[in-house]
């Protein structure tokens, strides 16, 4: 099942805002939408080509330019643990999460916390900004890079 068949999708926000959908740029918003990992852009070109569709890079990197200034998905370095290559995910306010990066093996995984909620709370009421977006990464190790059982 597509996932453009989702309640308010990208395709419908980039419609919306006047911006024309073609056969590629719905391809790779349906890709962007249903993937659960964050995407570089040569994974992006790469399932793209798998999946038969005729796409170049300047497309990829056109399409991930125009959606990010847009406000529709965020670009991450994810603490540069894979050189200076970049990564992008949905930007969805009702996800929030932090990412944890492994310095020793490189693992990204995404933790959820009611405590993102409160910060941006405390930031409108501190200083009367609406959080639109925010990006926390956390340098870290591990269980498996520390030792089998977990320990220090």
């Amino acid at each position: 099942m597509s996932t453009l068949s989702r309640q308010s999708t990208l395709a419908d926000k980039i419609g919306e805002m006047g911006v024309r959908l073609t056969k590629q740029r719905r391809f790779l918003i349906d890709l962007i939408e249903s993937s659960q990992t964050h995407l570089h852009p040569s994974d992006i070109l790469k399932l793209a080509r798998q999946r038969g569709e005729k796409m170049d890079r300047t497309t990829v990197y056109r399409t991930l330019g125009m959606l990010k200034e847009m406000g529709l998905i965020e670009e991450l370095d994810l603490l540069h643990l894979s050189g200076h290559e970049h990564y992008y995910e949905l930007r969805d306010k009702n996800k929030r999460h932090i990412h944890l990066g492994c310095v020793k093996c490189g693992k990204i995984l995404e933790f959820r916390s009611r405590l993102i909620e409160q910060l941006e709370s405390e930031i409108r009421k501190e200083t009367g900004y609406d959080v639109l977006s925010m990006r926390i990464e956390v340098a870290a190790i591990c269980r498996k890079c520390r030792g089998e059982n977990g320990d220090e």
